[in-house]
């Protein structure tokens, strides 16, 4: 099945997460080993991806238009055979508790979850120029000695930092950029001065 594909979707209450984070862990409890987790990883992320790519496919299994059990049913009607009997019995009492709007953020728990348990940790670092492969190397080694841990490097560009870098590690965000010093320079002059020259010159440069 093809990989989710990244669309910008609302963030899931709470309440929710947590619920997700259960189910999660009872999925991940079921896998034999780390091997079948990645198998359980990759079909999730396949049914996730058809949430994106067919229309109307998230309303049919989402939708509020139909019962727990009908959607067990079609759930069963359209993976039977095509999923491991694991998977294809968590989608079922997914649907059949009415669950089924989990499924994104299940697969995202997952995904953490088994990253953990192997030592990785997700890292995305924004660049002003595209990294020589000798650059991402010493940035990984950097990485894998601040963090005691293998980082996941995902790196990409944006010319407006000017210069610098800006770092994500998880939720954390470390600003070493020319155009943060700018901002944080900016903010420093407009609460000491209150200037309207500095803040025209902040709008200028768009910081």
């Amino acid at each position: 099945m093809p990989a989710p594909v990244q669309k910008a979707r609302s963030v899931m209450h709470p309440a929710g997460e947590s619920l997700a984070e259960v189910y999660t862990q009872a999925l991940m409890g079921l896998a034999a080993d780390d091997a079948q987790a990645q198998e359980l990883l990759d079909e999730l992320g396949g049914v996730v991806g058809l949430l994106d790519e067919v229309d109307g496919f998230e309303e049919l299994l989402v939708g509020s238009g139909a019962t727990p059990r009908h959607r067990q049913e079609l759930v069963d009607r359209i993976f039977a055979g095509r999923l491991s009997p694991l998977m294809d019995s968590f989608l079922g009492v997914l649907a059949g508790h009415g669950r089924m709007f989990l499924l994104r953020a299940v697969y995202r728990h997952l995904e953490l979850l088994l990253k953990r348990r192997r030592g990785q940790v997700d890292v995305r670092l924004v660049t002003a120029f595209p990294l020589e492969p000798p650059q991402r190397e010493a940035v990984l080694a950097s990485l894998r000695q601040a963090l005691r841990a293998q980082p996941v490097l995902a790196a990409t560009v944006d010319r407006r930092l000017l210069g610098g870098l800006v770092l994500y590690v998880g939720d954390r965000m470390m600003d070493a950029s020319v155009s943060g010093q700018l901002r944080r320079l900016s903010r420093q002059l407009t609460d000491s001065l209150g200037s309207r020259a500095v803040q025209r010159i902040a709008r200028e440069w768009e910081i």
